[in-house]
């Protein structure tokens, strides 16, 4: 929210703040639990998430800009995704994974169609993404996409059991808590607006 107040001059009501109050700390009180209960967290982990967040934020800000400048979807794919080729080409020749990722794929040909089934499915959902964007604003497609990563730890409880405690339950009630404050307020919102252009009418 901080983000696109500063790029694209938008304003929140207390009821988003608060809603995007209440998942932040709800992530934050999962993830603390489960350093507590998990043997094997690695706080480099959490340095990894915590700027993947800051990531998350920022790109789809930045993609919103530029849709307002007058760039077109395909534009604004198009380049995101060589800007990311360029960034993770560099990375993975500096790590030695590009190097064992294509040895691994000509020793195991029978990979290949699940990467490219990957692709596509990674494809569309670029694609999505965007039109969430350009028709939504960044700010709801970031909570889409919490409202997804928390769906896939309580999918991740699902398919691997493992030990609850306190903290996982609180985090994940404060997260969907702060989803559901936000799809309500937005509702109430567009509701009011319907109703002021009824009354103008």
């Amino acid at each position: 929210m901080f983000l696109a107040t500063v790029l694209n001059g938008r304003t929140f009501s207390f009821v988003e703040y608060f809603a995007a109050g209440a998942i932040c700390l709800g992530l934050v009180v999962y993830s603390f639990s489960e350093s507590q209960e998990s043997a094997k967290f690695s706080p480099f982990g959490m340095i990894l998430v915590s700027l993947s967040v800051i990531a998350d934020s920022a790109l789809p800000n930045a993609q919103e800009r530029l849709f307002r400048m007058g760039c077109s979807r395909s534009e604004v794919t198009y380049y995101t995704n060589v800007l990311v080729l360029a960034g993770m080409t560099i990375t993975t020749v500096a790590s030695g994974d590009l190097k064992v990722t294509l040895t691994f794929s000509v020793m195991n040909p029978g990979i290949v169609p699940y990467l490219a089934f990957y692709t596509v499915i990674s494809y569309l959902a670029i694609t999505v993404h965007m039109s969430t964007i350009k028709k939504f604003s960044a700010v709801p497609t970031v909570l889409l996409g919490t409202a997804r990563k928390a769906l896939t730890i309580v999918v991740s409880f699902v398919v691997f059991p493992k030990p609850m405690g306190f903290g996982h339950l609180t985090g994940t009630v404060m997260v969907l808590g702060g989803l559901t404050a936000s799809g309500l307020g937005k509702a109430k919102n567009k509701k009011a607006g319907n109703v002021g252009m009824v009354k103008r009418g």
